[in-house]
């Protein structure tokens, strides 16, 4: 639903190359769905750049890009719903206020309520802390540091579960 020459410029934005289907068919039942649901709500996390963030209100990254192509390519539009925190757009998962999630990673709980596609993208965890500051080794080294974590987040969970004894700064 794209030009060639569009295809090429978010390829190229995000480093990434696409094996793009040249059409997709679905099945009646698939067509009627569509034609039933043109608005779907997705989430957009403001805390995962660049894969997706609030930019002048507005929903971007790569993932955000990548959803907005399939979108456009199936026949709906997406209402994303940010400027809350990840906690809150999991319980609007929960509560199936919002359809989508993108750049979510799957757990047991999760699959509880959400069904997940195969990654189209994989990322590895990093850490980070300040320059000069003593490297990370065990999970000792955290002791009397404060620990940045976003709410609602794997990691966060990892810790506040198995480490409550540290200072996690949510």
């Amino acid at each position: 639903a794209i030009t060639p020459e569009q295809y090429k410029a978010i390829s190229e934005k995000w480093g990434v190359e696409f094996k793009a289907k040249a059409r997709i068919d679905f099945t009646p039942e698939e067509l009627k769905w569509i034609s039933d649901h043109p608005i779907i709500r997705a989430t957009n996390k403001k805390e995962l750049a660049p894969l997706e963030f609030v930019q002048g209100g507005v929903a971007s990254g790569f993932s955000v890009d990548y959803l907005n192509l399939i979108a456009k390519k199936v026949g709906f539009n997406i209402e994303y719903v940010n400027g809350l925190l990840w906690n809150e757009l999991l319980d609007l998962l929960k509560e199936k206020k919002i359809d989508v999630s993108h750049t979510i990673v799957q757990t047991a709980d999760r699959d509880e309520y959400l069904e997940f596609t195969e990654p189209y993208l994989s990322v590895p965890w990093a850490y980070f802390g300040r320059i000069g500051s003593d490297h990370i080794n065990d999970i000792s080294d955290l002791e009397g540091k404060k620990i940045g974590i976003a709410a609602g987040s794997i990691p966060w969970k990892i810790y506040s579960q198995n480490y409550p004894h540290l200072n996690i700064i949510e």
